[in-house]
Order: structure tokens, then sequence, then C-alpha cells
């Protein structure tokens, strides 16, 4: 929560848009925002990084099963 005058609270929402900006004129509260995008973008690319790897681990377990398939396969395959 941010400050615009001794004893007034207020969120970025709150600040009317000036000139587009979501913050208005403020710069103290531009660089409040600022830091929330950062941390907002900075959990996107982190939940973004973990559902790469996820998917690459959910990836290489279906390989190796594929491959325990085709060998089980093969192995049985050969006796008969």
């Amino acid at each position: 929560m941010l400050r615009a005058h001794e004893g007034t609270e207020f969120h970025s929402d709150d600040v009317p848009a000036h000139k587009g900006w979501p913050w208005g004129e403020n710069p103290r509260v531009r660089d409040a925002y600022d830091a929330q995008e950062q941390q907002r973008r900075l959990a996107a690319t982190k939940a973004e990084q973990e559902r790469r790897e996820r998917l690459q681990a959910m990836e290489a377990k279906e390989e190796r099963r594929r491959i325990l398939a085709e060998a089980m396969e093969a192995l049985h395959g050969g006796h008969q």
C-alpha cells in the first residue's frame, strides 16, 4: 500500500490515469507500480520456467516408457 499524503492510503488503482499511464504523475506511485510489475513479470517467468521443466520431465518419462515398451516387445517377440 502506498501513501499519497500523510495519513492517506491508496492503491495504484486509485490513481487516475494520466497520459495513458496507470500511475498518474506521482513518481513514487510510478516506482511502486514498476516494482509491482517487475515482481509480476518475474513470477510469471518463474512459473513459465517451472511449467517448461515439468513438461520436459513428463516428456522424458514418456520417452523412457516408450523405449522400455519397445524393448519389452522386442524381447518377448524374439522368444516366440
